[in-house]
């Protein structure tokens, strides 16, 4: 197939100190094999030099336009502050201390003329510390390499990833839906997506490894001790959007936001980074009952939730016998009925 001059597509990377990674970042994107790029580089009242990097950059690359925040707006409002001056049909979300493939953005390209209008497009990433992790979407309901229309019914967006740097994303998809990123300091990205979903009508699995994603130290969850308050309040805002939906529209993404509420809570309990007495103080602070005992809201989400959980860590059977038992007293015999189960996968 031949290369591809449109869609212009915008790259949007936030940048905040990150000048031992910056240039490897910049390197990839204006290396591109697909050169209609606008390259929108925000600089978040770095400290370090990564404004001078940027500025250098700038420089030899026009396509590369430098803005710099007055104050440190974390990531969520930097990257809205990039989608206000996208020129560009698509944006691509891309972290200053990640990389990208030199192919990326041919074929994203191929994609979008093959598909016009097509609302975003998924891909597969590598992970990368010392050594390259690929890690493939999993598709259960949905097909790799095709169109998918989710207008009807967003089934099949369970595998999404929540990162905004593992697609990209039509424009006006955005603006017509007034679709951003909300101030949280850590864990932005997951009502941004969950919007993304909800206003979606058409979207693609690419069977392609396009971004390299860096692994650092200091995890968020250890970093934030607001973690589980972000996402709490994220689904709480995700269950009000989406009251008024039909089934076939609310169940999925409910199913979806609700599976990422376990899996950050087990994780949290599991791995020690929070007390059980501060844990439960966060969810009576912040859960929506109305939600969780929703009859709607399908029980799916947690036996998936479970299943992995219990799989690999087996001596964490009473945690979660206790702490269903104390959130989620409806779901409690159905854990039981299902624990046999569990422990046969």
């Amino acid at each position: 197939m031949g290369k591809f001059e449109k869609p212009l597509i915008t790259v949007i990377i936030p940048v905040y100190n990150v000048e031992k990674y910056l240039r490897d970042c910049l390197d990839s994107v204006i290396s591109q094999t697909y050169s209609n790029l606008e390259i929108i580089c925000v600089n978040d009242a770095s400290t370090d030099n990564s404004g001078k990097i940027l500025s250098e950059y700038a420089k030899k690359d026009n396509r590369i336009k430098v803005i710099n925040n007055d104050s440190n707006l974390k990531a969520g409002l930097t990257r809205n502050v990039g989608i206000e001056n996208a020129s560009g049909e698509y944006v691509h979300f891309l972290d200053a201390d990640d990389f990208i493939d030199k192919n990326a953005y041919q074929k994203l390209a191929e994609i979008i003329n093959q598909y016009p209008k097509i609302d975003f497009i998924n891909f597969s990433y590598v992970r990368y510390r010392n050594k390259f992790d690929k890690k493939k979407i999993t598709v259960h309901q949905c097909k790799f390499n095709e169109l998918i229309d989710i207008s009807l019914s967003k089934e099949g967006l369970s595998d999404v990833h929540i990162a905004p740097w593992a697609k990209i994303v039509r424009t006006d998809v955005l603006r017509e839906n007034d679709i951003r990123f909300n101030d949280y300091e850590c864990h932005e990205d997951f009502e941004y997506t969950l919007k993304l979903m909800l206003a979606s009508k058409t979207t693609y699995f690419a069977d392609e490894y396009l971004v390299y994603y860096r692994i650092r130290p200091n995890s968020l969850i250890s970093k934030y001790p607001n973690y589980l308050s972000y996402v709490l309040e994220t689904v709480n805002e995700i269950y009000k959007l989406t009251e008024a939906e039909k089934d076939d529209i609310r169940l999925p993404i409910m199913n979806y936001a609700y599976n990422n509420l376990l899996e950050r809570t087990f994780e949290l309990f599991d791995k020690n980074k929070i007390s059980y007495e501060y844990m439960k103080k966060i969810f009576q602070q912040n859960i929506n009952f109305d939600m969780i005992f929703d009859k709607r809201n399908a029980k799916e989400p947690l036996r998936d939730r479970l299943r992995i959980v219990l799989n690999y860590n087996a001596n964490i059977f009473f945690k979660v016998k206790y702490y269903i038992k104390q959130f989620f007293p409806d779901y409690f015999l159905f854990y039981i009925r299902i624990k046999k189960f569990l422990l046969k996968i």
